[in-house]
């Protein structure tokens, strides 16, 4: 099953976005006294063209990301609400498995993932605040074009979902996290831990 079937990546997708975004420098402009490129730098350096300073590769960017515009994102565009939306829905499986007799691999699986996924974004973001009824505008867009998504591709939310739990009830490693962990397990663990 594709990453993309599962709403809950897409808005892991959005806080990696919103991170490197508003949380970090990722896309700020090369920032030394001599505007020169350094070694360990990926971006060109600043460059003067008729008295106008123009900005290396990132200047697209950089010109849409400035600090009122992180602000604005920030405000706007938070992930926190979905992500704990996400989270509530994976505890509800969580219990759904446990409840129908899943096995212990897959419920320890199932754990990991909600801890990278959703735990630790969430304690990244545990200063944002959570604004209702603004947040549910993004997380409808998201869903929206989510659900277009699926539909270009044939498939609804509940086939997915259905074919997801049945495929975790029975301990088959077919949805995206489950097929990663067993891809890493055969690859590196498998034949040197028998």
């Amino acid at each position: 099953m594709r990453f993309g079937y599962f709403f809950s990546y897409w808005i892991v997708s959005w806080f990696v976005i919103y991170y490197l975004i508003v949380k970090t420098n990722f896309f700020t402009p090369l920032k030394n006294l001599n505007r020169t490129a350094v070694n360990s730098s990926t971006k060109l350096p600043v460059t003067d063209l008729n008295g106008a300073p123009q900005m290396g590769a990132d200047s697209n960017l950089h010109g849409y990301i400035s600090t009122e515009n992180k602000q604005y994102i920030s405000e706007n565009f938070n992930p926190k609400f979905a992500l704990y939306m996400a989270l509530l829905e994976n505890i509800c499986i969580f219990l759904w498995l446990f409840v129908n007799k899943a096995n212990l691999s897959v419920l320890v699986k199932y754990m990991i993932m909600i801890i990278i996924f959703k735990a630790i974004p969430l304690f990244v973001l545990k200063e944002d605040i959570i604004k209702i009824p603004y947040d549910l505008i993004p997380v409808s867009g998201l869903f929206v074009i989510y659900m277009i998504y699926l539909a270009l591709y044939n498939q609804t939310v509940y086939n997915i979902y259905k074919t997801s739990n049945e495929y975790l009830v029975k301990g088959e490693n077919k949805t995206p996290f489950f097929e990663t962990t067993q891809w890493l397990y055969d690859k590196y663990i498998k034949d040197k831990y028998p």
